[in-house]
């Protein structure tokens, strides 16, 4: 399946402000106007990434050699790179999409200049521009690809914006700058045609890229899921409030919704969370050496002179053995937390 993940829902985050502002008094005034912002531009952004994911999953989920992620968070070197969409075809190609949402319209101008509409000064006022954000994530996401094998990749960057939103920019260029739906369009042109992965082919015909099959290019999308970080914020810290027991559970019970995957998700296995030595160390409150001891003892690992191999019930229980930029490491299971023998 070319679309290996999709957008993860904003959905918690936002069952949690209307479970605060249903709390906040007439005093709390100053947290409401917070709260409200907060879960307009969080309701915004939702339906800007729905609307992208659509579409952009479309593009991708019947084209062979090609695969398509969402909603992805790299951590790398105490850097951190949070990209919308992550597409990688066969030739080595890399497209980053930066989805926008601006309720007021985005602009830009000849000298490439971003702008968004102020309502309330009635005005434009100049903002980042989001292909240099996007240009920012390169580095990232070319590092982390690097550990995984894949070296020497050409990327693109688009910036995608909302069908709600305004969008104003020159007549000529900046292509691709543009809505969902003129994505593909925008692609066959570059490319006089020829269909929508025919640039690819062109663009790394000259390049000499080591083409990759379908099964390499899934395990490279599956290896990026395992890389991937994402946070979960907190607000009833950020406003400085102190849930009780009783908001604690109505907000669980909110956020406890049924599953949006589509009928085509319905008999795809579940994908194992994994998390690197360390991480799952420290869930258990141990040294990573300790962790490793614990996985020798009870069979999931062996010491062969002076490594240590994934033994055959290690492979069962969903542990990889990995390649990065520093060497050798490992990927675990998070549902080893909870195994017993591993504990204290």
């Amino acid at each position: 399946m070319p679309v290996l993940k999709k957008s993860e829902s904003r959905s918690n985050e936002i069952r949690q402000i209307e479970t605060i502002l249903d709390t906040l008094t007439p005093e709390q005034e100053k947290i409401k106007r917070l709260a409200v912002g907060d879960l307009k531009r969080l309701q915004a952004a939702e339906r800007a990434e729905q609307n992208a994911t659509k579409v952009l999953g479309s593009l991708f989920r019947d084209q062979a050699g090609a695969i398509l992620l969402s909603g992805l968070r790299f951590e790398h070197d105490g850097q951190v790179a949070q990209i919308d969409h992550l597409a990688i075809n066969e030739h080595g190609v890399v497209s980053l999409f930066e989805t926008k949402h601006f309720s007021s319209g985005i602009k830009l101008d000849s000298k490439g200049r971003f702008w968004r509409w102020d309502r309330f000064k009635k005005r434009y006022i100049e903002i980042a521009s989001p292909f240099n954000l996007s240009k920012l994530n390169q580095p990232i996401v070319k590092q982390v690809l690097a550990e995984l094998g894949m070296n020497n990749p050409t990327f693109r960057h688009f910036v995608v914006v909302d069908y709600k939103a305004k969008l104003i920019k020159p007549k000529k260029g900046y292509d691709n700058l543009c809505r969902p739906d003129r994505v593909e369009k925008t692609l066959m042109d570059k490319t006089n045609g020829g269909g929508f992965f025919s640039i690819f082919k062109r663009l790394t015909g000259w390049l000499g890229c080591r083409s990759m099959d379908q099964a390499a290019l899934v395990e490279l999308g599956e290896d990026l899921q395992d890389q991937n970080a994402p946070i979960k914020v907190d607000y009833w810290a950020k406003y400085g409030l102190t849930p009780s027991k009783s908001q604690i559970a109505k907000a669980e019970f909110k956020t406890q919704t049924p599953s949006s995957n589509s009928d085509d998700d319905a008999d795809k296995p579940e994908r194992l969370e994994r998390l690197t030595m360390p991480k799952l160390a420290r869930a258990l409150n141990i040294s990573p050496a300790e962790m490793e001891l614990r996985l020798i003892e009870e069979g999931f690992m062996e010491k062969r002179g002076d490594k240590t191999f994934v033994t055959d019930q290690g492979k069962a229980a969903g542990i990889q053995f990995r390649k990065g930029r520093r060497g050798f490491f490992f990927l675990l299971p998070a549902t080893l937390v909870n195994e017993p023998t591993l504990q204290d």
